[in-house]
């Protein structure tokens, strides 16, 4: 009976620790102390019941201590176990988190997009249907992601609190953290070593953030004031964490502690699972030699990858060839077919306000995130029809006319967009409002959402989806 009690005791200390059964029975097993999680309420996730977490409670403090072994034994029996331990894991990381990360898998994004929007509607039944749908190796991706930022996260809370008590101590000298930091496995995925912009603090001390940061125009559309600075503190968090950003632009670090400027931007992808499509954001670090911060649609980003000889992958949201290099991209009448232009009358609070509306003629080498892309990099920010919002006020832009002819649209750093070579005539009241208000309301539109077909455009305007409808006020220059 002794014999038999001893064995379960072992059983249930080897299912708790991960260690191997003779190590558990032999009372040798390692015992990693784990983080102290809030139990998971199943009914949250449309499940009954709470799920037992003691596995990977285990596995969260074998990754905080760089147990390999415990690690790995611990990973296959919470991969193993039930699915609802992951899902509500992932979530707890990545619900409040601006960004998935720039290593993270395709699982980890889409994951991460559910995530996001679970935490404002608490409904968490998509995303544990999504977790249950997984396969073994992408749920081992979105596991081992989540592992990663976990212990991240955990280890610069070490870090914070060394530097408080440093700060309380008048002449103390400088402590590194008594334990090792742990080995994730984000850093088998790292930026190659040694390359430009390689981390220049020496190891176990804690660096100092020296770069500042160039955020693309129309990043302050498409992300809060509180996302864009999770954002740039995630940026300063992973130089701290000893794992720098990457250049996507060159796959070389961009650290936070080392370079003098960090240029910040975003990609726009659509991913495709389980027939639907999740619109995110990806961010797109680099520095000022490789590329300026702008806006990029994933495809032409993965375009530009491959020409500088950069691995990317195979899939495309929306396909298309690349723009031919040094080519010229001003709007003309010349290009092809001509664009759309029309000009009319809007009342801006309690103001007429001439308006401009451009379709550009051409489609974009890649489609309507190209143009997007290339719209909100610009300058150009959402317009709310509805009136309840006021329109952008874009301050670098300005539209010439030459008497009464409008000739061309520029903004300052970017050169000229639209350009008519002897002018577009414009009616006599709209340049009358001209006159009176010297700014112009601009809509941007996608290549063909206005077909030449005498279809009204008030009507095709009211058919575009929000954030899809681009432009501001600008001044007006010339003579009217």
């Amino acid at each position: 009976m002794v014999r038999n009690r001893r064995k379960k005791q072992a059983h249930r200390r080897r299912q708790s620790s991960g260690a191997p059964y003779t190590a558990a029975a032999s009372h040798t097993a390692h015992h990693h102390p784990g983080p102290d999680l809030q139990p998971v309420d199943g009914s949250s996730y449309g499940v009954d019941g709470h799920p037992d977490l003691t596995r990977v409670t285990a596995l969260l403090g074998a990754c905080l201590a760089a147990c390999r072994p415990c690690q790995q034994s611990l990973a296959d029996a919470v991969l193993d176990g039930d699915r609802l331990v992951i899902a509500a894991l992932a979530d707890r990381v990545y619900g409040s988190a601006p960004v998935a990360g720039m290593l993270a898998t395709p699982t980890t994004r889409a994951l991460h997009a559910l995530a996001v929007k679970r935490a404002g509607i608490r409904d968490g039944r998509a995303l544990l249907a999504f977790v249950e749908s997984l396969s073994r190796e992408q749920l081992d991706d979105l596991l081992q992601d989540t592992l990663d930022r976990w212990s991240a996260l955990d280890e610069l809370a070490d870090i914070a609190s060394i530097a408080a008590a440093k700060a309380g101590e008048q002449g103390a000298s400088a402590k590194a953290p008594e334990r090792e930091p742990a080995t994730l496995r984000t850093t088998a995925r790292s930026q190659q070593a040694g390359g430009p912009g390689s981390p220049s603090h020496p190891p176990n001390q804690t660096p100092q953030i020296v770069a500042a940061y160039v955020l693309s125009p129309g990043v302050e559309h498409l992300l809060t004031e509180q996302e864009r600075a999770d954002l740039l503190r995630h940026a300063e968090a992973s130089a701290v964490a000893g794992e720098p950003l990457t250049c996507m632009l060159c796959d070389y670090s961009a650290d936070s502690a080392a370079e003098r400027e960090i240029h910040v931007g975003l990609a726009l992808r659509t991913l495709h699972r389980d027939g639907h499509n999740l619109d995110v954001l990806i961010p797109v670090w680099s520095h000022p030699r490789c590329a300026r911060a702008r806006i990029w649609a994933w495809a032409e980003l993965e375009d530009e990858r491959r020409r500088r000889g950069l691995p990317a992958s195979d899939e495309h949201d929306e396909p298309g060839p690349s723009p031919t290099a040094g080519s010229d991209t001003t709007r003309t009448a010349e290009m092809g077919e001509a664009d759309y232009t029309l000009f009319s009358l809007a009342r801006l609070t309690d103001s007429i306000h001439p308006l401009v509306v451009i379709q550009p003629g051409r489609p974009h080498p890649y489609g309507l995130q190209g143009h997007l892309a290339e719209m909100l990099s610009y300058g150009l920010g959402p317009v709310d029809l509805s009136g309840d919002i006021p329109p952008p006020r874009l301050a670098d832009w300005q539209m010439r006319c030459d008497r009464g002819r409008l000739s061309a649209l520029t903004r300052r750093g970017a050169g000229t967009w639209y350009r008519q070579a002897d002018g577009h005539p414009t009616p006599g009241e709209w340049r009358k409002a001209a006159r009176a208000q010297r700014q112009a309301l601009v809509l941007v539109l996608a290549p063909g959402t206005v077909a030449d077909d005498g279809t009204d455009h008030r009507q095709a305007l009211a058919t575009v989806p929000d954030g899809h409808l681009l432009g501001g006020l600008m001044a007006i220059t010339g003579t009217l």
